[in-house]
């Protein structure tokens, strides 16, 4: 379970709140139905714990209950989000490079698994492991289907499609440089497909002038690299996707939105610039 924090709580007021037992020799929790805010400071109506409590408690810095006499009772904890199979697939496929989900397969259980989408050699990958124990890895960058990344997550993790597992709220935690690395990304993404939405365009080509060009690094099927110029801009779906060839005329793809070329700020910027070029002349 997460400890509570009031920052977080105010970030997500619909989440649920418990009392965890102090001693896990005795796992209990106990689930809280009235919370208020009052004063920057939480106020709980306390459960039946069995315990002699006042009826209502007020949390601070320290999520810590105690009863009358100063005794350790248990801490305030998020209560997981019980979520579906099928919305937790949709959420994994969402995350970005660098970002995560905790989660549990299983209140009584207990045992915390993660899930973690990074970018590694040009592979789009996500890894799915038990905290302490084993990995798993998914490769997305390959041409995956939906039904073949349910199996994954249906084999990996023991469930049927209809199914439940539990989220984690997420850390109150300052965004780390790779969560600013992820927002400047999506940014200049969403830049680039609103000046193309805005001038009623779903593509753009630019001249073939390398000299003037706004160059990316792409690779072929032997993980060869080559400096290609981007030839064309294009809407794909909530992204976009990159036309390029190398300046031999012997190596041609398009890139999408896991693939190094959509990726690179200083590129994604480059190509901003270049439409705007583009579509001033």
């Amino acid at each position: 379970m997460k400890t509570f924090n009031l920052e977080t709580y105010k970030n997500n007021p619909d989440c649920k709140l418990a009392i965890e037992h102090y001693n896990p020799q005795n796992p209990m929790r106990w689930q809280v139905e009235e919370v208020r805010t009052e004063n920057n400071r939480l106020v709980i109506k306390m459960p039946d714990t069995g315990y002699e409590i006042d009826e209502y408690v007020i949390i601070g810095t320290f999520p810590e209950i105690r009863d009358k006499d100063e005794n350790l009772v248990g801490t305030l904890v998020f209560e997981p989000q019980k979520i579906s199979i099928e919305d937790f697939k949709t959420k994994v496929y969402a995350l970005q490079h660098g970002e995560k989900i905790n989660f549990i397969c299983d209140l009584d259980n207990g045992t915390e698994w993660g899930v973690l989408r990074i970018h590694s050699f040009d592979a789009d990958l996500i890894l799915l492991s038990i905290y302490g124990g084993e990995s798993f890895l998914y490769d997305c960058s390959c041409q995956s289907t939906p039904e073949e990344f349910t199996f994954f997550i249906n084999d990996v993790l023991g469930k049927d499609i209809d199914d439940f597992l539990y989220i984690h709220y997420p850390d109150n935690t300052p965004e780390t440089f790779q969560g600013r690395i992820n927002t400047l990304r999506k940014e200049l993404i969403q830049a680039i497909r609103q000046v193309l939405i805005d001038n009623n365009l779903t593509e753009i080509e630019f001249a073939e002038d390398n000299e003037e060009a706004v160059f990316v690094v792409s690779f072929d099927d032997d993980c060869n690299g080559y400096d290609c110029p981007v030839r064309k801009v294009s809407l794909n779906e909530d992204s976009i996707s990159l036309d390029v060839e190398n300046v031999y005329g012997d190596f041609s793809t398009t890139l999408f939105r896991y693939d190094l070329g959509c990726q690179n700020l200083d590129w994604l910027s480059a190509i901003l610039d270049k439409i705007h070029e583009t579509l001033q002349k």
